[in-house]
């Protein structure tokens, strides 16, 4: 009787963790997965077969989850592009436009600028949107991309205006206006917060237009100390005291108009605590003989 022996074969590494990855992992994780994977995403059969390669079964599950629940859709809607406006064949049409190649702080080169008819879009779920601007310079429009991207990227966030969109707010002249005739009380009150809010008023439109504020949300700490340097050292001239209590009645009309908590504002009371106490001769009679007060005190003290 004739026997024929077989030799064993030993297994190479690879072999055996390719036996472990076709054999042991795709019966777990995906089989497990597919239990909890809703009949609604479709994931392809291969992802399926045990006998395909693990990582790329996992890799196809994770895809078509991304797809399915929303997380391509919601990657591909951070995007903005830039189409150009061209006419072809006597029709006009937007094409996408690649852009140049820019410097390393993000700026365009010169010889890159031109003109042209540019506008952006972007989606907005799996609706494209375009905005409404038409930009005639390629500077412009890069601009306007930027703007729009920052907004894609972090509108999620409490406060976040598009700054691509005109603004609604109303200017600083149009809430001096409600805030001045809707003063009531004692009638050198009221004339002493209209004049002194239309001298605000002058100065800040006198401004050059990156140094002038537009809107009562802009106006912070150190606009309103320029504009008690203005007071003490321009014309006319105010003495620290009077400038002070201008100040103050400028910061309760943010107050108002910005509906902040008592006490709050782009300035504090403390903050010119030294010019309110100099008491010298301020131009309202009520503040001269507050003035006088003052004085007195610290006379007898």
């Amino acid at each position: 009787m004739q026997c024929n022996l077989v030799r064993p074969t030993t297994k190479s590494t690879s072999q055996i963790l390719n036996l472990q990855t076709r054999v042991r992992f795709p019966v777990a994780l995906p089989t497990f997965l597919k239990l909890f994977i809703p009949k609604r995403i479709r994931v392809p059969s291969s992802a399926w077969d045990y006998r395909g390669d693990y990582f790329s079964r996992i890799l196809e599950i994770a895809a078509a989850l991304c797809i399915g629940l929303g997380g391509a859709s919601s990657v591909a809607n951070k995007t903005v592009k830039i189409y150009e406006r061209v006419k072809v064949q006597g029709k006009w049409t937007d094409r996408s436009f690649k852009i140049p190649r820019l410097k390393a702080d993000g700026r365009m080169y010169l010889k890159d600028d031109r003109e042209g008819k540019f506008r952006i879009s972007w989606y907005e779920g799996k609706s494209k949107k375009w905005h409404p601007t038409i930009c005639t310079n390629l500077s412009d429009v890069l601009r306007v991309k930027a703007d729009k991207e920052w907004f894609v990227l972090s509108q999620s966030r409490p406060g976040v205006k598009d700054p691509t969109l005109p603004d609604t707010r109303s200017p600083i002249s149009v809430w001096i206006n409600s805030y001045i005739d809707a003063l009531t009380g004692a009638k050198a009150t009221k004339k002493a917060h209209r004049h002194d809010l239309r001298e605000f008023e002058a100065w800040n439109e006198s401004l050059e237009t990156k140094k002038g504020k537009k809107f009562v949300e802009e106006i912070d700490k150190a606009h309103m100390k320029h504009f008690f340097e203005y007071l003490v050292d321009d014309e006319p001239e105010n003495c620290p005291f009077t400038a002070a209590w201008k100040l103050m009645r400028l910061n309760k009309f943010i107050r108002s108009v910005l509906k902040l908590d008592p006490g709050k504002g782009p300035i504090k009371k403390s903050d010119y605590r030294r010019e309110l106490k100099s008491g010298q001769t301020p131009h309202l009679p009520w503040e001269r003989r507050k003035a006088q007060c003052v004085q007195s005190g610290a006379t007898e003290s």
